[in-house]
């Protein structure tokens, strides 16, 4: 693994996640969809470097893995502001890809 400081954001949906890794500078290690898993998204981050911040998109069941993530893998979880994730809902750009990298930007 390496020491790089990685910020993470996931876009939540009930199936699926769009993961979105960012290091110091800004730039996307990372961008795709994985499966609402823990063991995979610590599969999918982990290799990439140390995990700094993980933002997560406030909605159901959001939270629940969120704590899984703190709990297991030692990530330190945020939710995203309610009035921040309604903004992103209501952009017209919006993108489960934009979202990620929004996410992880907070």
């Amino acid at each position: 693994m390496s020491n790089i400081p990685l910020f993470v954001g996931l876009d939540y949906h009930q199936d699926s996640i769009q993961v979105c890794v960012l290091n110091q500078k800004g730039d996307v290690l990372l961008n795709r969809a994985a499966r609402n898993d823990c063991d995979e998204l610590g599969r999918l981050v982990n290799p990439l470097g140390v995990v700094q911040r993980v933002g997560i998109e406030a909605c159901c069941g959001a939270a629940d893995l969120g704590e899984e993530l703190a709990g297991r893998l030692g990530w330190n979880v945020s939710l995203g502001h309610p009035a921040y994730v309604a903004r992103m809902k209501s952009s017209p750009d919006k993108t489960d890809f934009g979202d990620g990298r929004l996410l992880a930007r907070t």
